[in-house]
């Protein structure tokens, strides 16, 4: 099959990529809400002690996110070795499959372990060679637009995938499934549903998605750029980038901590019922995923991504400063409406951002952003979790200066 265009008009290459990741990230929503109460059936039955039942918790939700810190720049790099997106892509998404597929016959923590760490290792692939796909297809002037859609199909997985894990549970409680030999209950349900999903991505794109070859479609000024000190395969990528992989690790900080804390700061100060938490969560997820495909591609397109960035910092910050002060749900969604408005400009920002400055390494550039993520995801909770300990408000508020530091840094580069 030849390689794909860049021809704009063509958005059939895109629209498989945003449904398979959608599909993909409604695979990993959906099984959040039961990976915790699976765990603890398991770690029970093996005679795990009450004591050591949050470690294994907390270890299994950690290592999806390490392995992704790991592997996605393996996976970029691979990408960018081989010109090829597509045999890669197929592959993130076929042991994605199998990898749900053995959450769903787990039968002791080992194997759910086992599970869960291959699960980030093929997801890895899949998201950050799916972002560098939508730019190698789509003219740099949209590659704004392509990037927040792109952002918009993982936000929207991310909301869906926790509902629908919801709806399976409450169906197969107390009902169980015995399908080919399978049991099929309210722990193991989702996952084979999230593997048959996946499946169904990995259909899509097998058949429909054309191949893309990198190098046989850079334009020459891209050529060029890649041949510049600091893009070249012979220099390293870090100093061009390094930058924008802080800045985009901060702000998955911030977002980590806020999702980790909330919980606890809104049963303490409001005595929030879990469907109340569900709520104020969905609601972040959907403001970050509709604001990205709608409003905030176009600024960064009229004004430019430089401009765009810093306002997503102080978004964030604002967001989090205005969650110590609010009192009734409607203040607590404007606050945290404004914190996912802020992080729906950040996320593409910084993609693009890299995108331009990785010239032929983009593959690799992108993997590491996904690294640098899993590192803000990862110690966003933690740290969050040791400072609430001290105070309930301060989590918000050390963060909220560190993000509106960030905001000035921007502005004082800008303006050199």
């Amino acid at each position: 099959m030849e390689p794909a265009t860049r021809s704009y008009t063509n958005l059939t290459m895109p629209i498989i990529l945003y449904i398979c990741l959608y599909i993909v990230m409604i695979g990993y929503g959906i099984s959040l809400p039961v990976l915790p109460f699976f765990m603890k059936e398991l770690a029970r039955a093996q005679g795990v002690g009450v004591s050591q039942l949050s470690l294994h918790v907390g270890a299994v939700t950690a290592i999806f996110a390490f392995m992704q810190l790991l592997f996605a720049p393996l996976w970029g790099m691979l990408s960018d070795k081989t010109g090829r997106r597509k045999p890669l892509l197929i592959m993130g998404l076929a042991g994605y499959v199998v990898s749900m597929a053995l959450a769903g016959v787990s039968h002791n923590i080992t194997t759910l372990y086992a599970a869960r760490m291959l699960n980030g290792i093929f997801a890895a692939a899949v998201l950050p060679i799916a972002a560098a796909y939508i730019v190698d297809v789509i003219p740099v002037k949209h590659q704004a637009q392509g990037l927040a859609w792109h952002g918009t199909a993982v936000g929207l997985g991310v909301v869906s995938g926790p509902v629908l894990g919801s709806v399976f549970i409450y169906l197969l409680d107390g009902h169980p499934v015995r399908f080919w030999g399978l049991d099929i209950n309210r722990f193991s349900g989702p996952f084979f549903i999230a593997s048959l999903l996946a499946a169904a991505a990995l259909i899509i794109a097998a058949i429909r998605l054309p191949e893309s070859s990198r190098g046989a479609r850079i334009p020459s000024a891209e050529k060029l750029a890649a041949q510049q000190p600091g893009t070249g395969h012979n220099t390293s990528i870090m100093p061009t980038i390094a930058a924008f992989l802080l800045l985009s690790l901060l702000s998955q900080f911030g977002l980590s901590l806020f999702e980790a804390t909330f919980v606890l700061h809104a049963q303490r100060t409001m005595v929030f019922t879990a469907a109340q938490l569900g709520f104020v969560f969905m609601t972040c997820g959907f403001v970050m995923a509709a604001a990205q495909g709608t409003v905030v591609a176009g600024f960064i397109e009229r004004l430019g991504v430089g401009r765009v960035l810093p306002f997503g910092f102080i978004f964030m910050g604002l967001g989090l400063l205005m969650l110590m002060v609010t009192g009734t749900m409607g203040t607590i969604l404007l606050s945290v409406g404004i914190l996912a408005s802020g992080m729906a400009i950040i996320t593409p920002s910084i993609a693009v951002l890299i995108a331009r400055r990785a010239g032929d390494r983009l593959g690799k550039g992108l993997g590491m952003l996904a690294g640098a993520n899993s590192i803000g995801q990862t110690l966003g909770p933690l740290i969050g979790s040791m400072i609430f300990v001290y105070n309930i408000h301060l989590p918000y508020l050390l963060t909220a200066g560190v993000l509106f530091t960030a905001a000035g840094g921007i502005f004082i580069k800008n303006k050199k």
